[in-house]
């Protein structure tokens, strides 16, 4: 099942009629929604072999991961991150987002059964698809290694191996209420300790919906 992480919504007003806004909506990819990807049967990298990792199926199968929107409007960009503990020697790769050709990426050095640099890679938002279901995938036809992900060590209970970090917003750009799906309420504010509050500026605040999403709000007067 794909999980909310975080969302995470800035806004600056100033007192000119120039303003910034900007939505970060973090979704972490769990193995039920890799795609061309598989659990090991275990960790084959590390004795006692305890933690499962997730490969490739086959040697030159696309692979990457869905997950479904939770806001309209067009993101500014989109970032993938993820960790191999098994790839190839580094070689850009292209990719694709709803089927429709994006960047292509660097998969970053060789890795032989050990854990790897973190990678961000770039996306191009074209082709986003608000409130809906989107599919990202990278190339790798004509490899003959099978790679493997390792989970990205963050959030635990939650470890996800791939995270999806969509950005909205920029200089004059669309605000919150834009972003958000009209449906879905405000239940109530809280601080960074979980108390329940009311809104202040200057205050960083928690602001919990309905629909379970949770999203960090400073407004800045």
């Amino acid at each position: 099942m794909i999980k909310r992480l975080l969302s995470t919504f800035l806004a600056i007003t100033a007192l000119s009629t120039i303003s910034f806004s900007q939505t970060t909506v973090t979704y972490i990819i769990e193995v039920d929604s890799l795609v061309g990807l598989e659990l090991t049967s275990g960790d084959i990298c590390t004795s006692p072999w305890t933690v499962e990792e997730a490969k490739q199926m086959q040697p030159g199968n696309s692979w990457g991961a869905m997950w479904t929107s939770t806001n309209t409007g067009t993101p500014t960009s989109i970032e993938v991150s993820l960790t191999f503990s098994v790839s190839e020697t580094s070689v850009m790769r292209p990719t694709t987002l709803n089927g429709m050709s994006n960047n292509s990426v660097d998969p970053g050095a060789a890795i032989n059964c050990e854990v790897g640099t973190l990678l961000t890679w770039d996306i191009d938002p074209a082709g986003y698809v608000p409130m809906g279901l989107n599919t990202f995938l990278v190339d790798y036809t004509g490899s003959t290694t099978v790679h493997q992900v390792d989970n990205i060590l963050m959030a635990q209970p939650i470890d996800p191996y791939i995270i999806v970090t969509v950005i909205y917003g920029e200089l004059g750009g669309a605000g919150i209420g834009e972003l958000i799906n009209p449906s879905v309420e405000l239940v109530k504010i809280t601080d960074l300790m979980g108390r329940e509050t009311s809104f202040a500026p200057n205050t960083p605040l928690i602001y919990v919906y309905s629909d379970g999403s949770v999203r960090r709000i400073f407004e800045f007067e």
